[in-house]
């Protein structure tokens, strides 16, 4: 019999027009991941301390509903780093990495890493999140925010806020 605790491995990278600053304050702003990400059905940050952020977390992915508490490293404006061994995971970890390209613009990297408490959630999870496009859909989702909320300027990166 196969224990639980497999673990799932999803992972993608992409250039963006955009200063590392400003991509990195999209992907830091994790109380709003709920507004572009469907599957986040609500982020609660509990503490901040410096650049330490403790979040409680409600993903939805169809009938299937998990509350978990998360611990965010943040280091401006080069990475974020969000783990937690709570709720249905063994072990749980995304990041966000963002380096500035030598031609402008950023390259972002996204990965997650995680391992499930559960056979049953593990089969959920394989039935319900395709490896091939999960991580290709969060960038396409995160650039589609970010292009909402700044204009990249022509060749120079320096995007503007967009007004709300």
């Amino acid at each position: 019999m196969r224990e639980a605790g497999a673990m799932l491995s999803y992972g993608a990278r992409r250039h963006l027009p955009y200063p590392q600053h400003q991509l990195f304050d999209v992907a830091a702003d994790i109380e709003k991941y709920p507004e572009f990400l469907p599957w986040f059905a609500a982020v609660r940050i509990l503490r901040r301390e410096d650049n330490r952020l403790e979040v409680e977390q409600l993903m939805r992915f169809r009938l299937v509903n998990a509350r978990f508490l998360t611990t965010a490293q943040l280091e401006p404006p080069r990475r974020i780093d969000i783990r937690s061994g709570a709720g249905p995971f063994r072990s749980f970890h995304e990041s966000w990495v963002f380096e500035e390209a030598a031609g402008g613009g950023t390259e972002v990297e996204f990965s997650l890493e995680a391992s499930l408490r559960s056979r049953v959630m593990e089969g959920l999870a394989a039935f319900f999140l395709d490896q091939r496009t999960i991580p290709a859909d969060v960038i396409a989702r995160f650039e589609r925010r970010v292009h909402e909320l700044y204009r990249a300027s022509a060749g120079a990166g320096r995007g503007r806020r967009a007004r709300a």
